[in-house]
């Protein structure tokens, strides 16, 4: 088993609203994502490998494939 710095992999990107697979478990990604509004966010995510980063709508922010960090 793999260990991962959340922090230091939330400093390798500055963009909003991008997720990005840190990691996997049992069919699910691990994925960050910074978020901008009010208050800067940062989340982690537990989803589905097959879920996209827009959930079950497809749009010009739709991404196919996230990037690995």
């Amino acid at each position: 088993m793999e260990i991962v710095n959340l922090g230091q992999k939330f400093s390798l990107f500055s963009n909003y609203w991008s997720p990005k697979i840190v990691g996997e478990l049992n069919g699910q990604q691990v994925k960050i994502v910074k978020l901008k509004g009010e208050f800067v966010w940062r989340r982690v995510l537990l989803e589905p490998a097959s879920t996209l980063n827009t959930g079950n709508i497809k749009s010009d922010r739709t991404v196919e494939e996230l990037q690995r960090l």
